[in-house]
């Protein structure tokens, strides 16, 4: 995909600047290359924020630090959008291939984000 050298390249920033470690940055790229295996290319700036999100997210993660939960309306909402069902299913991917344990509450976020980026 077109673009994905930038992608590479933000992370290498993000790892260089101290903010993200070199497995962090390894599992944000296998879950950026598989959001770009769909049909529908996605907007390259919202990939570029999608990007930065995982790679801080997977951060928080390993780190042990935990993200507030999402209002509940906002889950509500969500399973509204018609990028829903595409976007549950790559939140399945994600966890499957990436070597992370996602907790429910960056699933969550997982699925605005990914939502976004299909919109």
């Amino acid at each position: 995909m077109e673009g994905q050298e930038a992608l590479k390249e933000r992370l290498k920033i993000l790892r260089e600047s101290g903010l993200i470690e070199d497995h962090t940055a390894e599992q944000t790229d296998k879950i950026i290359s598989l959001v770009c295996a769909g049909e529908k290319v996605p907007d390259m700036e919202k990939l570029e924020i999608f990007t930065t999100h995982i790679a801080m997210a997977i951060q928080r993660i390993r780190r042990g630090e935990l993200e507030q939960p999402l209002a509940k309306e906002v889950l509500e909402d969500l399973k509204e959008e018609a990028s829903f069902g595409e976007a549950k299913r790559l939140v399945q991917q994600i966890c499957e291939t990436a070597d992370v344990d996602f907790p429910q509450v960056e699933r969550d976020y997982l699925m605005v984000h990914l939502c976004n980026l299909m919109m």
